[in-house]
């Protein structure tokens, strides 16, 4: 998988950030095709950070240094 490192968002990119940032705000429902869209648009980041890195596990061993 190449990347780039200027990579130029999805044309709808722009608008469901502003639907999701109104949402936010309001606390206006968002619509389904925008809550899919940003969905898929998540997994698929969180898939690519999955394979570049492998899975990292911080979350146990910084629990048990705050406990100690």
């Amino acid at each position: 998988m190449q990347t780039q490192k200027n990579p130029v968002p999805p044309r709808d990119f722009a608008a469901d950030e502003e639907a999701v940032t109104d949402s936010f705000l309001t606390g206006a429902p968002l619509s389904q095709e925008v809550a899919r869209r940003v969905h898929e648009r998540a997994l698929r980041i969180r898939e690519g950070i999955r394979r570049k890195h492998g899975l990292v596990d911080i979350a146990v061993p910084a629990v048990r240094e705050f406990r100690g």
